[in-house]
């Protein structure tokens, strides 16, 4: 597996001195209220059980 993109991004922020700031967005147009900054602290992998749906994919909500 490989993290690429935008996790990539996030995971290596630090690197380039970058902030990563967390919105949520509220009812209505244009409403947003601000989270606070993010900080990565880590990852890991999991190799998970695969379920009987298509492509032997599991539900996410499983």
């Amino acid at each position: 597996m490989t993290i690429e993109g935008g996790n990539a991004a996030i995971r290596n922020y630090h690197k380039h001195n970058d902030e990563h700031h967390v919105f949520e967005i509220q009812d209505g147009a244009w409403k947003i209220t601000y989270v606070g900054e993010y900080e990565y602290a880590d990852h890991y992998w999991a190799r998970l059980p695969t379920g009987t749906g298509a492509f032997g994919m599991r539900s996410a909500s499983s």
